[in-house]
């Protein structure tokens, strides 16, 4: 459903917004300092599989997987060799990768989303 579809039936679509995204990131962050920061691997992947192979549902079970486990082994081997003969914490490589990652997912979703209002959807005149 769109923005338009959304405040037709009567959605104040700013404000469920505005709730919306610092549950969805109080969520996020639970769930990754409570599984630690390997979780955040199942944070990137799927977003980066519907980006890039626009799979159908079983296809893309499949694609996160290994794409998942791809990523995972990645991570390891820079966190292994980047400073050796010491390791750096996979974790700690995962994080300088997602947060750049999620930051620049948001800032495109918020240009796709943001940059017109409900108002101009409507014609144009004033809420």
């Amino acid at each position: 459903m769109g923005d338009e579809a959304a405040h037709g039936l009567g959605l104040d679509v700013r404000a469920c917004r505005l709730g919306t995204i610092p549950c969805a990131a109080l969520l996020a962050a639970s769930a990754v300092s409570i599984c630690g920061l390997l979780s955040f691997v199942g944070l990137i992947v799927p977003n980066l599989v519907r980006m890039w192979a626009r799979p159908t549902t079983r296809q893309g079970l499949a694609l996160c997987a290994l794409w998942g486990a791809a990523l995972l082994v990645a991570c390891d081997l820079v966190a292994r060799t980047i400073a050796f003969p010491y390791e750096l914490p996979v974790g700690l490589v995962l994080a300088l990768l997602g947060a750049p990652f999620f930051m620049a997912l948001l800032a495109r979703r918020g240009r796709k989303h943001g940059s017109h209002s409900v108002a101009a959807g409507r014609g144009g005149e004033a809420a």
